[in-house]
């Protein structure tokens, strides 16, 4: 494997990571705390990164609840 798929993978990985401490976020401190400078510090990433996988906190909450969809259509 080469260092693009190398790269991709680690993308894919922290793009995972994200949607996860957005959720814990979410779940621990509510919905009207949730912010990306939370999800980041969850996260142990910086808010800029969020920010290159998101271009909004409302596209990241998109990304969420398209994730709990596919959830419930696959119970």
């Amino acid at each position: 494997m080469g260092i693009d798929e190398r790269r991709e993978r680690e993308r894919s990985k922290r793009l995972e990571a994200i949607v996860e401490a957005a959720w814990q976020v979410a779940e621990q401190l509510g919905w009207s705390a949730f912010s990306v400078e939370r999800v980041a510090a969850h996260a142990e990433l910086g808010r800029a990164t969020i920010y290159s996988y998101f271009v909004s906190i409302d596209e990241l909450v998109v990304e969420m609840a398209k994730r709990a969809l596919e959830d419930l259509r696959a119970r």
